[in-house]
Order: structure tokens, then C-alpha cells, then sequence
């Protein structure tokens, strides 16, 4: 029985910590060694300018914590060095204005007909919405306007709007159009009913938008073989929670229009909406006036949507489901995944060298004023440094607790207190006997 005790406390007193020996070739000093993985960064010895930037590799988000809380820059004297992590997302500024909605009628067979008056000396404007009553449709939108409610020039011909809530599809009822300050906008709405299309208000907004930096993300769509029938689904592994935003797709077709679900997960198993949206690709004809050969011009334009972005979600499985309803999959339809890069901005010094560490699993992040002390324009204009290739930390310590280093440990040592005090409980109940 004390063999058995002093077994336990042996167990439990055990160190994971090996033998002392000399450190290898690249190996970090303290406390640097609990950084798991690093790469050395190449700048330009003729490089002028108080800053330096560089673009962390894709790869780094599946080797660091998630958004990238323990990365750190470290000189050659192993000093610590602060630096500005920034990323330029998609901004868009709109505040939306009510409109009087007049002469709502239907031209039979061809389109539902409404004038929205935005009142004397309105504000520049670009954006449209539709609000509607209807909860399945799809329709085509042209835009035309006006100063004097007399004279019209068409400023958006067949803008697709839809949604599809049999489908819990919200879908797209916002219409752009070229900058304009005209009081009188013309909506003509067609469809696939043979009815009016149920109008019941119209919005206006000037919209301002600044498109994200995009960079494509290393990762493979498979298909879904659980998809449903009138789906075309794919699911990627992003190999680790990591930052994505879009879906651009490519699609050989030259008439389709197909809403698209964006779902997120970090189990493959439990999946959340992140984004909707609809990809198309519609081919318009028009007829012009006749000439003076009395021929009527006529001609074709090509209206198309390919990408379906969302608010940036950080995340190891993403899922992109395509909506066929009784039509036929897309053939060669393709879906890649976008991601906004992340750049580190830092004030290097003379005769200094520099490397990126990552792969700490217990590292918080860091705050620096150098945050505060810089314009996003002048880190925009940061000249770009190059970054090596990932090396191993060979002197890597691990920073978890010894109990989360090695779990079997916990799990032998409560079984072997499990035999002992069976044991003890046994030979107590002999003794009683």
C-alpha cells in the first residue's frame, strides 16, 4: 500500500521539463522561446523613411491566435519592438431620405409604374430602395429622371432586384444609379406576374463607399454531398479561425440570375448566416429610334454581379450555397474565397534586424501608442518590406500549465487514486469483518 502511495505522489510531482543542453542554431532567447514559429523580415538597406510595413502571409492566421493576438516583432538584441496592425475594410457611408410616392399604375403586360418627388433642391443622390409587400419575386428596375416631371433621361436600365423569403432570402431591393440632384425620379418595375407590382414607399441616399483590399485565401471549396437537391453547396476548411469576407464567383453561362447563403462554423456541424446575396449575369436588348434609312438601332447590354461580400467573420468553416430552385446546377460555376490582408506598420532602426513571432497559445495582445500616434495615411504609404520563410523555434518551450501540457497524466493519476483508495476501502472493510 505505500508503494502504492509513494507511486501517486511520484506521478504528481513528475517534471515534463527535459534534461539542460546547449541551445540549437536559431534558437530564442526567453521568453521568445514560447513562440512557436517565426519569420525574419528583409528590408531594403537603402530603405529611407521613419516606417516600414509589411503584409502578414495568410498562413500566419492558422499558426497564430485568432486575430492575430500574439504576434510579435522582436529586434537582434531581443528588445521588443511596437508596431500598428491594420487593415483597409470596406467603408460606406448612406442615410436614407423618404420620397412621395405618385402615380403608381401598371402598364399591362410590360410594368409596374411609380413617380418618387424628392421635393424642391434635394441632396445629391445615387441609391434607391425599394419597400414592397411582396415576398417572392424577382424583377428589373429602370431608373429614369427628371427636373421638370417633362423631360426624362434614363440614368439605370434593368437593375435586378429580388426576395425570396420561401427560401428565408431577404435578397437585394437597392437600386444605384449615377451621382444626381434631379427632384423627379421615374420607377419602372417589371416582373414575372402578370399584375402590379406591389409598391408601397421609395427611399433615397447618397452613397459613399471605399472598397475593401482584397486578397484571395488559400483555401478549397469542396462540394457538399449532403447538399439538397435544389442547391449547389460547398464547404471549405480555412485551416484555423481566420478572417473572411467574400465570394467571388466565375461562371461560363450568359443568363442566370441565383441567390447565394453564406454560412459560418467552427465545428462543421453548427452553422450560422454571415451573408445573402445574388450572382447574375442578364443580357438586355434595346431598340432605339428609327434612322433616317428608317432602320431602328438596336443593340445589347450585359448586366452582371459576381461576388457576394459580408461583414468580415472569423471562423474555420465557411459553406456557400448556391439557390437552383427547378433549375438546372450552373455548369462550371466556381467559388473563391476572399479575405482583407493585414498589414504591421513599425519605426525601424539603422543596422537592426528584425523578426515576426507567432504560435503562442496563452499570448495576450498587445497595446502600443504607437496605435495612436499614426495616420492611416501614413501607414498606407509605408514602404513594404519582405518577409522570410517560416522556421520552427527548435528551443520552443511550451507556455501552457503542466497540466494542460500533459492531460493523461491527471487522467493516470486519478485512476491510479481510484485503485488505491478501493484498496484502502477494502482492507478497511476486512478489518471491520
Amino acid at each position: 500500500m505505500r508503494s502504492l502511495l509513494l507511486a501517486l505522489v511520484l506521478l504528481l510531482q513528475a517534471s515534463p521539463l527535459p534534461a539542460s543542453f546547449a541551445p540549437p542554431s536559431g534558437a530564442l532567447d526567453k521568453p521568445w522561446n514560447q513562440w512557436r514559429y517565426s519569420r525574419p523580415l528583409e528590408l531594403d538597406p537603402n530603405q529611407t523613411g521613419a516606417l516600414a510595413r509589411v503584409t502578414v502571409p495568410m498562413e500566419v492566421f492558422t499558426r497564430a491566435r485568432p486575430r492575430l493576438d500574439d504576434l510579435r516583432l522582436v529586434d537582434d538584441a531581443g528588445q521588443e519592438v511596437p508596431y500598428v496592425l491594420y487593415a483597409r475594410q470596406r467603408t460606406e457611408q448612406r442615410q436614407w431620405r423618404s420620397t412621395k410616392l405618385e402615380d403608381l399604375g401598371y402598364v399591362e403586360s410590360q410594368h409596374t409604374q411609380a413617380i418618387a418627388d424628392l421635393g424642391e433642391n434635394p441632396e445629391p443622390h445615387n441609391t434607391l430602395l425599394l419597400d414592397s409587400v411582396e415576398n417572392n419575386f424577382f424583377a428589373l428596375v429602370t431608373v429614369e429622371a427628371s427636373d421638370d416631371r417633362r423631360a426624362w433621361r434614363e440614368v439605370r436600365e434593368a437593375a435586378p432586384i429580388f426576395r425570396f423569403r420561401q427560401d428565408l432570402l431577404e435578397g437585394n431591393q437597392v437600386v444605384t444609379y449615377p451621382d444626381s440632384r434631379a427632384r423627379y425620379l421615374r420607377l419602372k418595375v417589371a416582373w414575372q406576374e402578370p399584375r402590379q407590382f406591389q409598391l408601397v414607399g421609395c427611399r433615397v441616399a447618397q452613397r459613399v463607399v471605399e472598397e475593401a483590399e482584397r486578397a484571395p485565401w488559400p483555401a478549397s471549396l469542396a462540394p457538399d454531398p449532403n447538399a439538397p437537391t435544389n442547391q449547389t453547396v460547398w464547404i471549405a476548411d480555412l485551416g484555423g479561425i481566420t478572417p473572411v469576407a467574400e465570394v467571388r464567383f466565375e461562371a461560363p453561362a450568359s443568363d442566370f440570375h441565383r441567390p447565394v447563403q453564406i454560412s459560418a462554423s467552427t465545428d462543421a456541424q453548427n452553422w450560422f448566416l454571415v451573408g445573402s446575396g445574388e450572382i447574375y449575369r442578364i443580357r438586355v436588348e434595346w431598340e432605339g429610334e428609327e434612322t433616317h434609312a428608317g432602320r431602328k438601332i438596336q443593340g445589347q447590354q450585359t448586366h452582371e454581379s459576381l461576388r457576394v461580400d459580408f461583414s468580415e467573420t472569423e471562423t474555420r468553416y465557411l459553406r456557400v450555397a448556391v439557390f437552383n430552385r427547378n433549375d438546372p446546377p450552373l455548369e462550371g460555376l466556381r467559388a473563391e474565397i476572399f479575405s482583407t490582408p493585414r498589414h504591421l506598420v513599425f519605426r525601424p532602426e539603422a543596422g537592426r534586424s528584425y523578426r515576426l513571432l507567432y504560435g503562442n497559445v496563452v499570448a495576450e495582445k498587445p497595446e502600443y501608442e504607437l496605435a495612436r500616434l499614426l495616420r492611416t495615411e501614413q501607414m498606407q504609404a509605408a514602404p513594404l518590406a519582405a518577409l522570410g520563410p517560416e522556421a520552427a523555434t527548435p528551443n520552443w518551450s511550451d507556455p501552457r500549465p503542466w497540466t494542460e501540457q500533459h492531460p493523461w497524466l491527471l487522467w493516470a493519476a486519478l485512476a491510479l487514486a481510484v485503485v488505491v483508495l478501493g484498496a484502502l476501502a477494502l482492507r478497511s472493510l476486512r478489518r471491520s469483518a
